[in-house]
């Protein structure tokens, strides 16, 4: 679905990913992090920060990785239609302190073991082209002995929010599992037209197209 593609902007200093472009901070928060890999950490990021505010009419999460001398700083918020509800910059900023979100992600991001002498550094990924939406994920995978072909399916579903499947399955639940809750929350990260008047069936079908 073309709609699930989210765009990673990469230049030596900084890693912007967003769903949106170009990418717009309406509201906002900011952490300290040690060294890690940009692209996962980013990722891990803006996973939590949709689940925590999926519910906010018209949200576009935004997560910026900016090189620091002691590591990294990770500004996360995005894009809001109209109002931004008091306490939402607050949210943000709880999520990222979370003790246990930050171990999380720390232990996904975390540095190869190898010299970036040879590698280039932590974010030297390969871009593997559009079909693979997820470039660190995919490279991680083959690197433990996936082929090619489940290593791009784990992470193009791992691009996706609420399609995350465990490196064993590999698979995620058909849309006839999920409640229509977590349709609708999909549909409108989709920016599905119509979505509040569908059906679970309709939402089924417009997911689909």
């Amino acid at each position: 679905m073309s709609g699930s593609r989210w765009h990673t902007l990469r230049d030596a200093e900084v890693l912007t990913l967003a769903r949106r472009l170009p990418p717009r901070f309406d509201v906002e928060a900011t952490a300290e992090f040690p060294p890690l890999r940009r692209g996962r950490l980013a990722h891990q990021v803006r996973q939590d920060l949709w689940r925590r505010l999926k519910r906010l009419r018209g949200f576009s999460p935004v997560v910026e990785v900016r090189r620091r001398p002691s590591g990294l700083r990770v500004r996360a918020g995005g894009q809001v239609e109209g109002r931004v509800p008091p306490g939402t910059s607050e949210a943000i900023a709880e999520l990222l302190h979370d003790p246990a979100l930050r171990a999380r992600w720390r232990v996904h991001a975390a540095l190869r073991a190898t010299s970036p002498s040879i590698t280039g550094g932590d974010d030297m990924t390969k871009d593997h082209g559009p079909s693979i939406k997820d470039d660190e994920t995919y490279e991680a995978l083959r690197d433990k002995g996936y082929d090619q072909q489940k290593a791009a399916a784990i992470a193009n579903a791992q691009a996706n929010d609420d399609m995350n499947p465990s490196e064993k399955g590999g698979k995620a639940k058909p849309y006839e599992q999920w409640t229509k809750d977590e349709l609708y929350d999909r549909a409108q990260e989709l920016e599905i037209k119509g979505r509040s008047d569908m059906t679970k069936d309709e939402l089924i079908e417009a997911l689909r197209d």
